[in-house]
């Protein structure tokens, strides 16, 4: 897949029948578009019947392919 260097911890399961689930995380290739790999997977899945994936990404040298996200101020965690 164009991109992806090597997927690791794949796992499929059927949720019941005719509807399965994947899950795995993707190595992304030095210098690719993690993005444009992310939505290839996607989109391989789904050509497979698979409507339901969560993809983890991460490059190969084991860093996340996103920043994290900062901190919420303060009360902006929704509770009233």
């Amino acid at each position: 897949m164009p991109g992806v260097d090597r997927v690791n911890d794949l796992h499929i399961w059927g949720l019941k029948p005719g509807v399965a689930l994947l899950s795995a995380h993707l190595v992304i290739a030095g210098g690719a578009d993690s993005c444009a790999a992310l939505s290839g997977a996607t989109a391989a899945c789904a050509r497979l019947g698979i409507e339901h994936s969560t993809l983890q990404l991460a490059h190969a040298n084991g860093t996340p392919c996103c920043d994290p996200l900062p901190p919420a101020p303060p009360g902006a965690d929704g509770a009233r």
